[in-house]
């Protein structure tokens, strides 16, 4: 096949991805190095593999399911290294777990000077509901003992830096870096407050759990969401709950989720500033929500639906249902052209954004990984209203390792009453 046919071929390749074909190089330098690519530009050529192996790599994955004793209920993960995984649990536990051997480290929590008074009785064991690392890796920043409390460590030895109290009545639900100085909280009280790394140099100190001196920052700003008709919620303390957060770096735009409106709310970061308010049409038990930079678009995971928003277009420009009744959607993250989407009834999903649809598998409507069965406490609990039904475990969180080739995915049982917990990674 000579080289004119080749190019026609892979243009239309192109077109499909929206790309175009490159242009003739002006020196001998980036002839010779587009000839020794086969006429491809290297990164055009890293590009196409990327998208291919995106979606081929979940067909092979097998399972390795870790043992976390009886940890409660995995909510928040990320990758630290090749090697180790930071999770955050409901009986408020920050772990890291080497998946090469399933050794397990607990890092202390940091302990503020505002004492935590439950106001629920679900209260109990509210747990680490966020993990967030700066873009630079420098600072690790999660809930703090205190789970209305922000902690944050220092990265890679989880050295505490401060905590970030006196500012949320209830439960920190998310946390978003917006750079290395700077990160936003979402809590259940309905506030959204943003931080400064910078203002732990200047602070109090106070004692921290371990004896030592912990410095102690306030917010710089805070915010409550409104509704989609523009009202504060502030009627009802639990349906007000702001429960994820995302950051367009290349708008200045952080987008939230109330659960109580069941609409997305738009942020400029500049001014810290609420700018508009997009209402979800599958909007029951939105709880988690996911961005990708490189299609500038939000998806947000509800009671049956995964819907996709154009931040260009300022619209839904699609809803994918799960297949699944009532168990809904609990996390979701891109991998290129790949949205994974991990539910209630412990499976993990697979949305070709390109192709509008789900990957598929053989004559199945979907391909739908389903995990592990994990640890199951069999507590008075559970005998008295839980032993005549079957559980799985609801995956709470799962993230994908830098190269794209692993995937670590976590939770336990969906039912808050029941504690156990999974762990697992395919590769």
């Amino acid at each position: 096949m000579d080289r004119r046919t080749v190019e026609k071929k892979v243009s239309k390749r192109l077109a499909r991805l929206h790309l175009k074909w490159p242009a003739q190089p002006n020196s001998i330098v980036l002839s010779l190095n587009r000839r020794s690519q086969n006429g491809f530009e290297p990164h055009l050529c890293k590009h196409l593999v990327d998208c291919f192996s995106n979606r081929r790599i979940p067909y092979l994955w097998k399972e390795h399911e870790f043992q976390l004793g009886e940890l409660n209920k995995v909510f928040a993960s990320q990758w630290i290294s090749d090697d180790s995984v930071v999770m955050g649990t409901k009986c408020n536990k920050l772990i890291v777990l080497h998946v090469s051997s399933g050794r397990m480290k607990h890092i202390p929590m940091i302990n503020g000077s505002v004492p935590y008074q439950r106001r629920h009785q679900e209260d109990e064991g509210s747990g680490i509901h966020a993990i967030s690392i700066n873009p630079g890796g420098s600072f690790l920043a999660t809930g703090a003992e205190n789970p209305n409390s922000l902690a944050v460590y220092t990265m890679p030895d989880f050295e505490p830096v401060c905590v970030g109290q006196g500012c949320h009545s209830d439960w920190i639900f998310d946390i978003k870096w917006l750079d290395d100085e700077f990160l936003v909280t979402g809590s259940r009280d309905g506030t959204i407050a943003l931080w400064s790394i910078a203002d732990a140099l200047n602070c109090t100190e106070e004692n921290g759990a371990s004896g030592s001196s912990l410095k102690t920052i306030k917010p710089r700003c805070k915010c409550h969401s409104r509704s989609a008709e523009g009202h504060l919620h502030e009627d009802d303390h639990l349906m007000q709950k702001v429960r994820a957060l995302e950051f367009n770096n290349s708008r200045k735009e952080l987008a939230s989720v109330v659960v109580s409106s069941g609409c997305v709310t738009f942020w400029d970061v500049r001014q810290f500033r609420e700018v508009s308010c997009r209402k979800l049409h599958y909007n029951r038990e939105s709880v988690c929500m996911a961005f990708s930079d490189s299609y500038s678009l939000y998806a947000v995971g509800s009671q049956n639906h995964v819907t996709l928003i154009d931040t260009r277009k300022g619209r839904t420009v699609a809803a994918f249902p799960t297949g699944e009744s009532c168990s809904g959607v609990r996390s979701l993250k891109f991998q290129g052209d790949i949205l994974s989407a991990g539910t209630g009834k412990g499976a993990i999903k697979f949305i070709d954004i390109r192709q509008s649809k789900y990957l598929v598998r053989g004559d199945k409507p979907n391909l739908s990984i389903q995990v592990g069965k994990g640890w199951l406490s069999r507590d008075f609990i559970y005998h008295s209203y839980f032993t005549d039904a079957i559980y799985h475990n609801a995956i709470y969180t799962h993230c994908y390792d830098d190269s794209g080739m692993r995937l670590f995915a976590a939770g336990g049982p969906l039912p808050s009453g029941l504690t156990g917990n999974y762990s697992g990674l395919f590769h």
